[in-house]
């Protein structure tokens, strides 16, 4: 019987052993592969990276990635755009892109404020794709200061991408060409009247800023201050429900005095300015106008269609020129 039981235990440590084997190389090629693709890419850190020089960059979500077109921007304009990214992970992936070796002239941060009070999730998994083990360490051992569990990490290194990874032979080319430095010029057109009048805004659990937000806010402030980047916040246009909700404006109008308390350069929409203008400092404020009431401009409340796209980039060039 005492035979038996150690051969059980020895199958076992060796079924142990071997998951713990495999489990490792898969990851390990998991990165190596991310690390050899990713820099040719048309979008992601790596890619970023891999230029020379960068004009432009727009760091921020969805809406940098629907909203800017690179293609209009110029040659060494790009944007690392993640669906719900936020400032605390912005300042990581900023650092990420300085420690890498990427030449920044100017950063161009989403202005979107319902991130400053959500908490620090990982919204998007592609953040973690774009960047290199380390990368995903120093992810973790921030998340994991303010509460995050082990299992985090765990999440991070081994369940994350790995469908992307499995099938990039055939995923990754229709998805890479989508993209022309970050920015998505697919054309999408904008929605009707009567679709977008049954959308609503979106909810928040909370009205008060979050400390790591703030925190990843004031990074980003240093990191720019600290590498002569020239630093500007910009909000995108929003469908005129988002406008007129009381909360979007009543968060943003915190946002903006965060900003203006540091003598931040801001671009806004000027409807938003006319409701902050007693909070700013007029020679750091640029605006835009923008039709926020024409439908063909928008996707969804939040997210400007194709020739909302071809607007604002137009304003843009315009203001930062």
């Amino acid at each position: 019987m005492q035979v038996s039981n150690q051969l059980i235990m020895k199958r076992i440590i060796y079924i142990l052993l071997t998951s713990i084997i495999f489990v490792a190389a898969f990851v390990c090629l998991k990165y190596i592969t991310f690390g050899l693709v990713m820099p040719k890419a048309n979008y992601g850190m790596r890619a970023i990276c891999s230029a020379r020089e960068v004009t432009d960059l727009y760091l921020g979500s969805s809406m940098f990635r629907q909203g800017i077109d690179a293609c209009e921007l110029g040659d060494q304009t790009y944007l690392l755009a993640y669906s719900s990214n936020r400032p605390f992970h912005e300042a990581m992936q900023l650092k990420n892109l300085i420690d890498n070796g990427a030449k920044i002239k100017r950063v161009i941060v989403d202005m979107y404020p319902y991130s400053i009070v959500r908490d620090v999730g990982i919204s998007d998994i592609r953040m973690i794709q774009d960047g290199d083990m380390k990368y995903t360490f120093n992810i973790y051992s921030a998340m994991h200061k303010i509460g995050y569990p082990i299992t985090t990490l765990y999440d991070m290194l081994i369940l994350q991408n790995n469908e992307l990874f499995l099938t990039m032979p055939i995923t990754y080319w229709p998805m890479n060409s989508r993209y022309v430095r970050g920015s998505n010029p697919t054309v999408r057109h904008g929605k009707s009247a009567d679709d977008l009048a049954t959308l609503e805004p979106k909810t928040v659990e909370s009205l008060v800023m979050n400390k790591s937000q703030i925190d990843g806010l004031n990074q980003i402030i240093q990191l720019c201050q600290k590498y002569n980047m020239d630093l500007v916040f910009l909000e995108t246009p929003k469908y005129i429900k988002i406008n007129e909700d009381d909360v979007y404006n009543k968060l943003m109008r915190e946002f903006v005095e965060f900003l203006a308390e540091r003598n931040m350069t801001i671009i806004l929409f000027t409807k938003t300015l006319n409701k902050v203008a007693d909070v700013i400092n007029e020679s750091k404020v640029y605006s835009y106008e923008f039709d926020d009431s024409n439908p063909l401009y928008y996707i969804d409340l939040y997210h400007i269609s194709y020739e909302g796209r071809k607007e604002l980039t137009k304003k843009l060039k315009k203001i930062l020129d």
